[in-house]
Parts: C-alpha cells; sequence; structure tokens
C-alpha cells in the first residue's frame, strides 16, 4: 500500500481498506487514485505502489473514457444509477471485467491543484452480476461499520428486511444495552422486548418505525421517553443503491434529555425575565399614575385603566366608605368598543348582603379566583335579569377579586375578569393582582385620611370666620371661602364684616403667611384685635396704624397682609387703606379697574405710614376685595391673574353682589386650587332697603 502519514485522515482510510477482502481504491477529487489495497493489486494484475497517482481511468479502454468518467463523478455526487461497469487493463495486459461501485467520504470540497486532492471516494470493484444489496456486499458493511464506530452520535443501520446492517459502541449505551448484544445480521433491538420495556409508549415508538419502512424515500425524526426520564431523539435517512433501490434506513440517536432540560430552564428563566420586565414596566405605569393622582375617584379611573390588557380584559375597584357602603370608582375594558357596555356595570355594585365574590373578598379579606364562571355562579351573583344580560353580552369567563387591605383595613376589592382573550387566570395572575391592589389600598387610605383632615381643617377654619352678614341699607354684600385642595392644613385667609357706630360699613380681608395652626392661630388674633381696636380708629388708614402699635406686643412671628374699607351708605363715600395687600377691583359703569391705593408695609414688617385712598362711588358700583389665592397660582404669575380677574368683573353681571361674587369665582378657581380663597363683594345701592341678615 502506499505509505501515508499515521495520523492523517488518508492513514485511518488506509488501514480500514487494508482490512478489506474486496479490491478497493481510493480515489482524489481529480480522479487519481491515491490508495490501493493488496486485493486490488491481485485483481488488477500489478503492483500496488504502481497504480498509486494514476488517474482512474487509465485503467479503462480510451474508446469509453469520457462516458465512464462522466458516470463515475455523477455517481460520486449522489447522481446517475452505478454501479458503472469497467472493462480494466490488467499489469499483464489482459482485460477483466469489473463492476466498481463510489462510496463519497465526505461533502464535496472546492477543486484542489492536481495531486492535491483530498480523498473524495472509495472504489470497490466487484464482479459482473453481483447483487445489488447492501447487506451483500461486505466491503461496504465494513466500511460502513468503520464509519459509525466514529460517530458520536449512536448509530443503528437496518435493512428493509429490519436486520442489522451496522452498529455502534453509543447506541448500546443509549439502550442500556450489554456492549455486542447487537451484532450485524441480527433482527433490528426495536422488536426485542429489551429495548421496548425502556419505552413510555412503545406501540408509538413500533409504529414510527414501520412508518419510516413505509415511506422509504423520506426523512424522519423522532423523540422517544425512557421510563428512566431520559428523552433520546432520532434522525433516519433512507439508504438507497446506485439505481434509487431502498435497501434499507440509518438512525442516528442521541440523549436529548439534558438539552431539552436547559432548553427548558432556558425558557422558563425567559419568561420569568419577560415576566419581571412586564411587572416592572406594569409598576412604573402604576407609579407614575400615583405620582399625578388628582383626586381619588379619577385616580382609580386611571389605574384601572393601566390593569388592562395587561392584567385582564376588564377591570373594577369598589370602595367602602365608614357606614359599610360599597361604591364602585372604576370600570374599565380594555376594548373601547366595550366600555359602554361595561359602564352599565357601575349601577350594579355589590350588594354588601349578597353573594357576590367581592363581597366575600371584603369581609374576609382573602382573594378569590375561578378560571371558569358558570352560569349558575353568574345567576347567583348578580342582581337582576338585565345585569346578568350585561355579563352574558360582555362574556364573563373566569375572574379574581382580591381586596384592598392598609393598617389592617379592608377598604375596597379589585375585581379583574377575562372576558374575551380567552385567558384563565391562576394563582400567578392573583399574586399579581394582589401587588396591584396592594398599591391601590396605600392610596385609597392616604386618600381617606386626607379627606379626614380636610374636612376637619376646613370645619376649624370655618368655625374662625364670621357666620353671618349684617343687614345694610343701601348696600349689599356677598362672601365666599374656599380652602385649597392641595393641603389639608387651615390657612391664614380671612375676611370681616361690621357696622360702626357711626352707621359706617367696615369691611376687611387678609391673608396670614403659612398654611397651619399657627396662620389660622394668628389670623383669628389679627381678627380679634382689629374688631377690638377699630372703634377707636377714625378710618382704615388709622386703624392700620394702631394694629402696627400693637402688633410688637401680640407676640405674633408671622407676616399679615389686610386691606381695609369703609363705606358711607348715604353718601357712597368710600375710604380704602392697604397694609401689603392686593388693591381692591372697582365695578361700574366704566368698567372694572384696581384702584390706587398706596400700601402700607404688611403686618410684623417694619412699619411705615399707611395712606387712606378716598373716593365717592357711582350708584350701583361694586367693589371687590379678594386673597392672593384668587390671583395666583403655580400655572400663572400675580399679572396674568390680576388681569384675568379684570376682565372677568368687568364681563360679569353687576344687578347684585351674590351674582358677581359666583360669576368672579367661576372664571378665576379651577378645581383645583394651591392656596385658599377669601372674597368679599360690596355693592353700593343708594336708596335700597336692607337685606334679611
Amino acid at each position: 500500500m502506499h505509505s501515508t502519514e499515521p495520523d492523517s485522515p488518508e492513514a485511518v482510510v488506509a488501514l480500514v481498506m487494508g482490512a478489506f477482502a474486496e479490491p478497493a481504491l481510493g480515489i482524489d477529487r481529480e480522479g487519481r487514485i491515491r490508495l490501493c489495497n493488496a486485493a486490488a493489486a491481485r485483481l488488477l494484475a500489478t503492483e500496488a505502489g504502481d497504480l498509486i497517482g494514476r488517474p482512474l481511468m487509465d485503467l479503462v479502454p480510451e474508446a469509453g473514457r469520457d462516458a465512464h468518467w462522466q458516470a463515475l463523478t455523477g455517481l460520486a455526487a449522489g447522481e446517475g444509477k452505478g454501479p458503472v461497469p469497467l472493462a480494466a487493463w490488467r499489469g499483464d495486459g489482459t482485460e477483466t471485467k469489473v463492476e466498481l461501485y463510489l462510496t463519497g467520504l465526505g461533502p464535496p470540497g472546492p477543486p484542489q491543484a492536481p495531486g492535491q486532492g483530498d480523498l473524495a471516494a472509495l472504489a470497490v470493484l466487484t464482479p459482473v452480476g453481483e447483487p445489488a444489496d447492501l447487506a451483500a456486499h461486505p466491503v461496504l458493511t465494513r466500511f460502513l461499520q468503520a464509519i459509525v464506530d466514529a460517530s458520536l452520535d449512536g448509530v443503528l443501520a437496518v435493512s428493509r428486511d429490519r436486520r442489522v446492517l451496522a452498529v455502534n459502541r453509543r447506541f448500546h449505551e443509549l439502550w442500556n444495552l450489554p456492549p455486542g448484544s447487537v451484532r450485524p445480521g441480527t433482527p433490528s433491538p426495536s422488536l426485542a422486548e429489551s429495548q421496548r420495556s425502556q419505552i413510555v409508549d412503545p406501540d408509538r415508538f413500533e409504529a414510527a418505525i414501520a412508518w419510516g419502512h413505509e415511506h422509504p424515500y423520506q426523512g424522519q425524526t423522532l423523540e422517544v421517553e425512557l421510563r428512566d426520564g431520559r428523552v433520546i431523539e432520532g434522525y433516519s435517512a433512507p439508504i438507497l443503491d446506485g439505481q434509487g433501490v431502498y435497501l434499507g434506513r440509518v438512525w442516528h440517536l442521541h440523549d436529548e434529555t439534558q438539552r431539552r432540560v436547559e432548553r427548558l430552564r432556558t425558557e422558563e428563566l425567559m419568561a420569568q425575565l419577560r415576566a419581571a420586565e412586564q411587572a416592572q414596566r406594569f409598576l412604573l405605569e402604576t407609579s407614575a399614575v400615583l405620582a399625578a393622582a388628582t383626586g381619588l375617584a379619577d385616580t382609580l379611573e386611571s389605574l384601572a385603566r393601566v390593569a388592562v390588557p395587561a392584567l385582564a380584559d376588564l377591570c373594577l375597584i369598589d370602595v367602602t366608605d365608614d357606614r359599610g357602603a360599597i361604591a364602585r370608582m372604576a370600570v374599565v375594558h380594555a376594548d373601547p368598543r366595550q366600555q359602554h357596555l361595561a359602564a352599565r356595570l357601575r349601577q350594579f355594585p355589590p350588594d354588601p348582603a349578597g353573594r357576590h365574590p367581592s363581597v366575600d373578598v371584603m369581609r374576609l379579606g382573602r382573594s378569590r379566583w375561578s378560571a371558569t364562571m358558570s352560569d349558575d355562579f353568574l345567576s347567583a351573583t348578580t342582581r337582576d335579569p338585565e345585569h346578568m344580560a350585561v355579563l352574558r353580552e360582555l362574556g364573563f369567563a373566569s375572574y379574581m377579586a382580591v381586596p384592598l387591605i392598609a393598617d389592617g383595613l379592608v377598604l375596597g376589592c379589585v375585581t379583574l375578569v377575562s372576558c374575551g382573550s380567552g385567558r384563565q387566570f391562576g394563582p400567578a395572575d392573583v399574586a399579581f393582582a394582589e401587588n396591584l391592589a396592594g398599591r391601590v389600598a396605600l392610596f385609597v387610605a392616604k386618600e381617606r385620611h386626607y379627606e379626614r383632615e380636610l374636612l376637619t381643617s376646613h370645619t376649624l377654619q370655618s368655625s374662625l370666620l364670621p357666620n353671618r352678614l349684617p343687614s345694610v341699607e343701601g348696600a349689599e354684600l356677598a362672601v365666599r371661602y374656599l380652602p385649597g385642595t392641595r393641603d389639608t392644613e387651615v390657612g391664614g385667609d380671612f375676611w370681616d364684616v361690621a357696622i360702626m357706630p357711626g352707621g359706617e360699613l367696615a369691611v376687611a380681608v387678609g391673608d396670614v403667611a403659612g398654611h397651619d395652626m399657627i396662620a389660622a392661630a394668628t389670623m383669628a388674633q389679627l381678627r380679634s384685635v382689629c374688631r377690638a381696636i377699630r372703634a377707636q380708629s377714625d378710618g382704615p388708614g388709622e386703624l392700620i396704624r394702631l394694629v402696627q402699635d400693637t402688633w410688637e406686643h401680640l407676640e405674633l412671628d408671622r407676616i399679615a397682609t389686610a386691606v381695609f374699607a369703609r363705606l358711607e351708605p348715604g353718601t357712597g363715600l368710600l375710604r380704602v387703606a392697604s397694609a401689603g395687600h392686593p388693591a381692591p377691583l372697582l365695578v361700574d359703569a366704566e368698567g372694572a379697574r384696581f384702584l390706587p391705593v398706596q400700601p402700607a408695609p404688611p403686618f410684623g414688617a417694619p412699619p411705615g405710614p399707611p395712606v387712606t385712598w378716598e373716593a365717592t362711588l357711582a350708584p350701583g358700583a361694586s367693589l371687590v376685595l379678594f386673597t392672593d389665592g384668587l390671583v395666583e397660582d403655580r400655572d400663572r404669575s400675580l399679572d396674568d391673574g390680576l388681569g384675568l380677574l379684570r376682565r372677568a368683573a368687568a364681563d360679569g353681571p353687576r344687578l347684585d353682589a351674590e351674582s358677581l361674587a359666583d360669576h368672579v369665582l367661576a372664571a378665576m378657581s379651577g378645581s383645583e386650587r394651591n392656596d385658599d380663597v377669601a372674597l368679599l363683594v360690596m355693592c353700593w345701592r343708594p336708596g335700597a332697603p336692607a337685606s334679611e341678615p
């Protein structure tokens, strides 16, 4: 044989060929003979060394070389219908008839330089007329065995009559079979009880094997679950002769268990990551809603919109009050086309004495859920046929109801419903819903606490202000006090009205800096002081001077502003003075304008001489006194607010003080206020009778 490097692929093939009893040649991609075993040399009556390097076609008579070469190259590439009959010249000059088979040794590669091509095929010379049956060709069987023994997969080749053609050691290991128990020529082990007994579903396995032989020209994949928990995955391809005749099937098998475990673990981790991402996104959206909270009802509605469709198709939020009554605060459907129908559920809040699941949740403080909702269940939990009809039309299918619990108290319930998407809720969904409910509950508890404090502070604020207006002939009065909506503390805004001994009508509006109990206390003291020394003063300016002189003795550490006015109902004489407070707005037939009152410093600041502005009003004129909460806001400057007030008063009704006060407030005040608002409107109506107190 031609010498080769002992560790080269060619050397491995040469060793295999050396064991062949049949004549065999190793052919490179250029069609040259690279290897020749002893049997081939004897058949061709020559020395092996004389054949090495010669083109294979040198063995063929010149007249038929082109046709033979085309047939051989096509056969090596998996085309054609071999074997190829040859009339081969022997070394002694005689001719012998042979048939030549080509068995590819690997995928075709790029053409190489002459003399440098890798081995491309194994040529086996056989006598003419041998049957085209793989099992009848020992050289091919041995060659196949050499290949399968080198495979890392378990390999089993079987004939069409299910006899073993080749099998390797890894196949025995996969199936826990004794080494050598499966041998070429024996029946396929798939028929043996030793193998079937290991399979979870042997009938399905046997049917798959039979399918492969019934469809000889198709590839096949198969997964087999074993009783020991392993999974074997296999792929098979048909074995065909040169004329396309089905000779059998070869299987490549490997243990898929660990890979499947890793794949499942990866899928589980990916699912967890997706769930964590969804949860994080959901919680961020929830946090954003809570950060922008504008009130209980609006915020709960926004939270319900976040919950769909992330958690369910429909979200309902019910809240209880201190008396146990249940109010349905939010109803949101994921499909806007269904929202009008879902909104009808506001008419059917849970009956505290009924069997609705949310009632049980609020009573027991534990979540309830069901993957399905039967007709009997829906019938038992609805109020009447109309209620039942709405649920049927929405397609209620699965639900979960979780309690709103904060500080150990159940404040309500969040109900999430599947109606249209086909999802069925389970424990993982309930856990996610409980996370949402926890956030909602904290917000509800905070809003309740806020509302209680707001009510308390507003009650206190009202108790510090006058509870009635005096009746004065020739004058109309209207007052409004609106506490801020963004602060639960009491404020320092105040108003006051009194009739002086000489018949003058004295009015005042003021503001103490701050929103706390100190501001409220300072306001009460300032109002009391003004009332006590008002009779000693001869006008608004004198009153401011007296308060300035008294301030140090009052030991008040807050800054306060105030504007004072006195009106003579008989003559219309108006006198006004300010201690750091915005000037009043005068509204008459000429329009609306702020009085040119020169303010003295606020109370609590270094004092300055007060200046009294005075003029005689025209009949029907109105004076608007206000605190800065009416005109100043975080969304607009003081100048913009004053301009808006002037335009609103100029366009407003001038028939009576009440109408003007309402018009001004409607034009100036939104649903949210940073500060308290005190507003006093005084209209001069000479000759008008005194109004009822």
